[in-house]
């Protein structure tokens, strides 16, 4: 299945797909699939195990024999349905917003019709593609579900037929078509609240829908049709198998037609039924305890083996084999009375008395084709029927993804879900080496009072209902299970730290992944949030969501507790650990979301007992960082920063999406860069060496991007691909520099890296401020290129005298505020040091054009101000006076006027403050009218006196910002 019509095999798409330079990442391989969705089995006759799934945004083909996969990459969005031809061809994927048609006989699967948004803004519910890969069907995601139909192969993108259906109908679930080519015009839609039958009738080129007169009903699962019969059979969420018919008795020999209306109904389970496949005259049911059962057209169980149960979990998809299974049945094995013909020796023997037998009085012979099973925990089953044994192939899911990461040492990735499950995976053979889950659990001598009342009423045996009026009962609530909420290794390897929602920290051996102690640590009672260790292994230190800090040492085999801190008054983001070259001495830096960058005292804290403050510095005004990362010295040169003078580096990313270079000595940003536009700003990075190259390895909400180093917010230096539907939870790399990992709550995934990939794209961007321009409106030929161009200019005229008619290359480097402030961008007192302390870092007191331009897109705005965020800012200290005043603010007071005093104490008592005369003139030109008479000659007092004592609120706005703040709203 997964080669072409050549011959070529699975191997070679791999090799393939490596040779892709169009992309930076290309998916290696998938860990995990969408347990919601079905699998497509792709083996049309005898044995095998190949299969098509979907995981996340990605559908994947994977052949269990050749141990091969297949990725197949167009969604945006999460996939939410596939299907196939009955040849296996075409194959059928689609989001909320999209539908694709693939093409298996080339190398790697090819789109080859697309349909964008066939709903409008509504979304897709769920689509299918008919057996002779004719017709797409697809509904809409609402209550009142509109069906369409398309004859793709014509390449039309509007529907060939529509049909809206009563709301009652409910959420879509699912549609299926008949497998029969002659009624391949045929399908079924399952809905959350009743089934209808529909049909492409091509006399009239009109989508029919017809709605049974007990067609209303909340609980089927599924349905599918019975091949070469006029039956469908459906199960539902009650354990009942129900039949649906167009005529009963159905025997007639009529012409088939659609219409079908409801038949009878058997229940055969105790629980909700989850599968059905129909082949060979048998239903294939799976339920809910992964039990699978074989039932004739008429409902009646034929037959039943306990090897194709999984127990445990739910069986959550049934897919058989395309064709029917070609076989010869001898009923002895004395080949000399029973001569085989050549035609024979092509299909399967079959000695007739091993045959298994039906539960029938006349135990006929029972021949079904091999299928899979897929269960509920994710894992993949190869069933033989006439074997009666099955054989996993495809592991299990884990569960409720937190996060991943690489061991130090080796070249081993491990995988960490929230109920304390782990997994050690190998890069190279995408092979699980072990799976164990820890006992998440502690002794009454470190819980809370109301934790050990919960626990009693946990393991209370009393038949109390939850509603019973107990008042502890509420505790059973509150207090759940634990959770894992972070992990991180050592620097040595030695050590793995777990910690929960609890405030616990649970010691792991990475090896074993089993708890050096079965006590857990706990010096909080709230979930811990970040943790890390020292470059040295010696010191660990965490935090929990109250921005509490706790510091542990490692002594004689045994962690202590060292002391807390409480600094940041914000969220913090990260912590950072090195050790400086010069001195050896390990360093332990916290940022938080106050902008705070914090160094801790880690020997002086042994030897006080307490957690020690060595330093702290706001580096930043207003930006929320989001992101962390320490430059190794061997990058510093290579970023243009003199490692005699700044040994210590740190890069943050923040929501104004810029990158900066941090100086750990004194909080001081060196520079500052415009990062990647990618929808979010970075939330994780990594360096990363490839072949004598630098990158920058980040993720930017769903994002999965690569950076060409050096960083200079030149956008075509930054490449990245749609690496999840959701945002990335953790991005690493392997330890062997040849794979890049990601990982969301539902799955991780494996790719790699085409450096090539951003090298042809920062070429492509041109030299010089070619690829700076395509930030600007525009570009070269824009207005605002002409006008920075022409302040450029008349910058060196006013500077140089009226009289004089030189025009150089450069401007002064003192120049720049007045640069930047005539093209609309005003930077405050702190922004200007901040590009001043870059020229000076460089070296020049002139500045060029080409470096102007490339100084002002990296520090201006990304995203203009608005109104409502300068009133939301205005009305913060509006507030602050009037309770100070003694009065008593109204919790959502709008406010209407405000007072010049008001605006007054703003200017001059807060951040970057001004004198009472520059406050005033500010007031004189945002409040005075154009024509009344004054000049800057006036007196302060004068200029105050005729300033209105209030002034509506709005207008005020409107004039400071330039945008109107009735229209914004």
């Amino acid at each position: 299945m997964l080669g072409n019509e050549s011959g070529e095999t699975a191997e070679t798409n791999m090799e393939s797909s490596k040779e892709l330079l169009d992309t930076p990442f290309s998916l290696d391989w998938v860990f995990g699939r969408n347990i919601k969705l079905p699998i497509v089995n792709l083996i049309k006759n005898g044995s095998g195990s190949a299969f098509f799934y979907v995981v996340g945004h990605a559908a994947c083909i994977f052949d269990a024999e050749q141990n091969c996969f297949v990725s197949l990459l167009n969604h945006p969005h999460e996939i939410n349905s596939l299907d196939a031809d009955r040849a296996r061809r075409f194959l059928m994927t689609s989001d909320s917003r999209q539908i694709n048609i693939w093409d298996s006989q080339h190398r790697k699967p090819l789109v080859i019709h697309t349909i964008n948004y066939p709903f409008d803004d509504i979304g897709i519910g769920a689509a299918a593609l008919s057996p002779d890969a004719k017709y797409l069907v697809a509904g809409s995601a609402k209550r009142k579900c509109c069906l369409k139909i398309w004859l793709w192969s014509y390449n039309r993108d509007s529907a060939d037929g529509s049909v809206n259906l009563p709301s009652r109908y409910g959420m879509l679930k699912k549609i299926r078509f008949c497998q029969d080519f002659e009624f391949s015009h045929y399908f079924v839609a399952v809905f959350m609240n009743g089934v209808c039958f529909g049909e492409w009738d091509a006399k009239v080129s009109k989508l029919k829908v017809h709605i049974p007169e007990r067609g209303f009903m909340n609980c089927i699962n599924d349905a599918m049709y019975m091949p070469k019969t006029r039956r469908v059979a459906s199960i539902t969420n009650a354990g009942q198998i129900m039949l649906w018919s167009d005529i009963f008795p159905d025997e007639n020999e009529t012409e088939i037609c659609n219409d079908k209306e409801f038949v009878k109904v058997v229940k055969v389970s105790g629980v909700s039924l989850t599968a059905i496949e129909c082949v060979d005259d048998v239903i294939m049911v799976g339920d809910e305890c992964g039990e699978l059962r074989f039932y004739d057209k008429d409902l009646r169980l034929i037959y039943y083996h306990s090897a194709f149960d999984v127990r445990g979990t739910t069986i959550q998809c049934i897919a058989a084999n395309v064709m029917p299974r070609d076989c010869k049945v001898l009923e002895t094995m004395d080949f000399d009375n029973c001569p085989l013909r050549d035609e024979d020796l092509e299909k399967e023997i079959l000695y007739g008395p091993l045959i298994p037998r039906d539960f029938s009085t006349d135990e006929k012979p029972l021949v079904i084709r091999d299928f899979l099973v897929a269960s509920g925990d994710g894992r993949v089953f190869s069933a033989n029927f006439m074997e009666g044994e099955m054989k996993e192939i495809f592991q299990r899911n884990m569960e409720e993804i937190l996060t991943m990461d690489f061991h130090p040492q080796k070249n081993i990735f491990y995988i960490f879900s929230k109920s304390g499950r782990m997994m050690q995976y190998h890069p190279e053979t995408k092979e699980t080496i072990l799976d164990s889950k820890i006992e998440l659990v502690m002794s009454d001598r470190l819980k809370t009072k109301e934790e050990i009342a919960g626990s009693k009423l946990l393991n209370d045996k009393s038949d109390k209902r939850p509603d019973s009026g107990d008042e502890n009962t509420k505790l059973e609530y509150h207090y759940p299970v634990q959770q894992v909420t972070c992990i991180k290794f050592s620097k040595n390897g030695i050590h793995l730290m777990v910690g929960t929602d609890r405030g616990c920290i649970y010691t792991v051996d990475p090896d074993s992944l089993t708890t050096y102690s079965p006590e857990p640590y706990r010096y909080t009672n709230e979930p811990i949030s970040n943790m890390t260790f020292s470059e040295d292994s010696r010191f660990f230190m965490y935090s929990d969501v109250t921005n509490k800090v706790i510091l542990m040492y490692f002594g004689v085999r045994k962690w202590s507790f060292v002391g807390k801190n409480r600094f940041h008054h914000l969220p913090i983001v990260d912590f950072v650990a090195f050790k400086m070259l010069s001195t050896d001495f390990s360093r332990v830096l916290s940022v938080g979301e106050d902008q705070l960058l914090v160094e801790y005292d880690l020997d002086q804290s042994i030897t006080q007992g307490r957690l020690d403050i060595l330093s702290s510095y706001r580096y930043d005004q207003n930006a929320v960082p989001t992101s962390v990362t320490y430059i190794p010295p061997s990058l510093l040169m290579k970023l243009g920063i003199n490692t005699l003078e700044y040994d210590s580096v740190l890069l943050i990313t923040d929501t104004d999406m810029k990158i900066k270079l941090v100086d750990c000595n004194s909080g001081s940003i060196l520079f500052t860069y415009l990062g990647p536009i990618f929808g979010a700003p970075i939330q994780q990075c990594c360096f990363f060496i490839k072949d004598d190259m630098e990158f920058l390895i980040f993720s930017a909400g769903n994002k999965l991007g690569l950076y060409l180093l050096p960083i200079d917010g030149n956008p075509f230096r930054a490449i990245g691909v749609v690496a999840s539907p959701y945002n990335l939870q953790k991005v690493c790399v392997s330890q062997d520099q040849k794979q890049v990992f990601t990982c969301d709550v539902n799955a991780f995934l494996m790719w790699k890296l085409h450096e090539l990939a951003v090298t042809s794209h920062y070429i492509a961007g041109g030299s010089g401020l070619e690829p700076y321009c395509s930030l600007l409106p525009g570009g070269k030929n824009g207005y605002l290129f002409q006008e920075l161009l022409d302040m450029f200019y008349y910058i060196q005229i006013l500077t140089s005298g009226m009289n004089s008619v030189a025009v150089n290359e450069f401007i002064q480097g003192t120049e720049i505020v007045d640069f930047m402030r005539s093209v609309g961008f005003f930077p405050t007192d702190f922004q200007i040091a901040n590009m001043l302390r870059e020229l000076e870092l460089r070296g020049a007191q002139n500045i060029t054009f080409e470096q102007l331009v490339v100084l002002y897109l990296n520090h201006k705005p990304t995203k203009a101000t608005r109104g409502q965020e300068v009133a939301k800012a205005i009305a913060y200290f509006v507030r602050k006076f009037v309770e100070a005043e003694g009065s008593q603010w109204r919790t959502g007071k709008q406010i209407r006027n405000i007072s010049k005093k008001y605006v007054i104490r703003i200017l001059t008592e807060f951040a970057e403050t001004v004198d009472e005369t520059q406050a005033v003139m500010c007031l004189k030109e945002l409040w005075m009218q154009k024509d009344e008479s004054s000049t800057n000659e006036d007196a302060v007092e004068e200029i105050l006196q005729r300033l209105p004592e209030k002034i509506d609120f709005s207008k005020f706005v409107d004039n400071l910002v330039g945008i109107s703040f009735n229209e914004e709203k």
